[in-house]
């Protein structure tokens, strides 16, 4: 699910790591992941305040990847306009593609609201440093355009399947 709702900013990040030159790509990868860990944090802090709602009420926000992974579709082939040139740019680019991996983050830690929460916070923060790491080794070789074209290509797909997985958890979970 982690892996799913970052493929979009994976995409950004693969493209612009793979035209910079080594300084410049470890501060883009940095203001992302920092980024990325910013995103944990609210994601963490704002379902704690979902401890009230019924489950029921929190499969809504699955409608949000599934709506971006949609809108996703629509948009496919034409091209991305996000200009990533530096750490913040890169933490703005990761906050603005982040909408959908917060409303992901949010289901799945109020579904562990009341068992041991620990495991998806481990599981959140590793994978909030994995993505950028990933996306420097990726944009680096011959291959950096095509392997951020696939991921593009995959993202609204993998959108799509985390959207409909949130709605059909939360409501097994809930009755």
């Amino acid at each position: 699910m982690l892996v799913g709702t970052s493929l979009d900013l994976m995409a950004v990040l693969v493209r612009a790591a793979s035209s910079a030159t080594p300084p410049a790509r470890r501060r883009l990868l940095q203001g992302a992941g920092v980024a990325r860990l910013v995103l944990v944090a609210a994601a963490w802090f704002v379902s704690i305040a979902l401890i009230e709602l019924p489950l029921l009420l929190v499969a809504v926000l699955g409608i949000v990847p599934l709506a971006l992974g949609f809108a996703a579709q629509r948009r496919r082939g034409k091209p991305s306009h996000f200009a990533v040139t530096g750490s913040m740019s890169a933490a703005f680019t990761s906050f603005a593609t982040g909408g959908d991996d917060v409303a992901a983050w949010l289901v799945v830690i109020r579904w562990q609201v009341g068992h041991q929460a620990w495991p998806v916070a481990v599981v959140l923060v590793a994978g909030a440093i994995v993505v950028p790491w990933a996306a420097g080794l990726l944009s680096r070789g011959r291959a950096a355009e095509r392997t951020a074209t696939v991921l593009a290509a995959a993202a609204p797909i993998a959108q799509i399947a985390v959207g409909i997985a949130l709605i059909a958890g939360s409501v097994v979970i809930a009755t």
